[in-house]
């Protein structure tokens, strides 16, 4: 789905300019057009330059967190589904592709969903360090902190709803979580176990309930974890390089990504606005429609 948004973003910045002000005077009426003459026999022609691949835009809803294992809020997991990728994607038809895990397999009862996870995909600091592998403890080590009622996840009931002993763990019935229902079979086999069959598991797993986190990371960052651009790490299409809330943010194409060809939008800068809401129309005008403020 990111790369599908990136494709979109593509198309945007065709229809939409954002530099100086342009002459208007060619959709002037009462001026007559005029197809200069050629200055000369030349019939060479010169390939227009490359546009440069930056999305601009902004943005009037400020994050509150960018700690993805406790918001739901849509705003945030927009933003945390490009930073941080999830074990399936989907395809513009909305068929289920592989992300982070290259296969899954699901048992006869429909109940025991296991993942192969990509092997050779990092984490990185916000300022492009690698950091470790991700690996299927990820998971577990997320859902750890998602079902600890003390970390007030306003997504633990989605899991809970649906994985073994989730819901009696997160009340305190069961105290072990090794009984919940998501293991680490090994370094790149993931395997989570439902209450019941639930057909639409699947579509479940690109929500932030069920991204990975690194646990080292987690812990060291204790209550800092998503406070701060650098109190993250980083695997998935974008990193976010500069968070300055109330003013701007700037995404930059993490070039470690794995599935880095498929990312066409090099950088994405926010400026916020607090009457974002109702110029953002007016972003997809012409350039020689745009208001001037627009073209900085």
């Amino acid at each position: 789905m990111k790369r599908i948004l990136s494709l979109a973003l593509v198309l945007v910045l065709i229809l939409t300019a954002f530099t100086g002000c342009a002459d208007n005077s060619a959709d002037d009426p009462a001026q007559p057009a005029v197809t200069p003459a050629p200055a000369n026999n030349d019939t060479t022609t010169t390939e227009p330059p490359a546009t440069e691949q930056v999305y601009n835009t902004i943005y009037s809803g400020e994050l509150t967190t960018l700690n993805y294992l406790i918001t739901a809020s849509e705003n945030e997991f927009a933003i945390a589904s490009n930073l941080v990728d999830s074990l399936i994607d989907y395809d513009q038809y909305g068929v289920a592709q592989p992300a982070l895990a290259e296969s899954w397999t699901v048992s006869d009862d429909k109940t025991v969903w296991t993942f192969k996870i990509r092997e050779g995909v990092n984490w990185y600091t916000f300022d492009g360090e690698e950091y470790a592998e991700v690996t299927a403890q990820d998971w577990v080590d997320a859902m750890t902190y998602i079902l600890n009622p003390d970390n007030s996840s306003a997504t633990a009931q989605i899991a809970y709803g649906v994985l073994k002993n989730a819901e009696a763990f997160y009340n305190g019935e069961v105290t072990d979580f090794a009984e919940v229902g998501v293991k680490a079979i090994d370094t790149y086999t993931l395997e989570y176990t439902l209450e019941r069959p639930t057909p639409y598991f699947l579509s479940m797993l690109n929500y932030v309930t069920f991204f990975p986190v690194n646990g080292q990371f987690l812990a060291d960052s204790e209550h800092r974890f998503g406070t701060h651009n650098s109190t993250l790490l980083y695997n998935g299409a974008y990193i976010l390089e500069t968070y300055e809330p109330q003013s701007r943010r700037v995404l930059v194409k993490n070039q470690n990504y794995w599935d880095a060809s498929k990312i066409y939008i090099e950088k994405i800068n926010y400026r916020y606005n607090k009457e974002a809401s109702a110029v953002a129309q007016e972003l997809y005008l012409p350039q020689s429609l745009q208001p001037c403020w627009m073209n900085g």
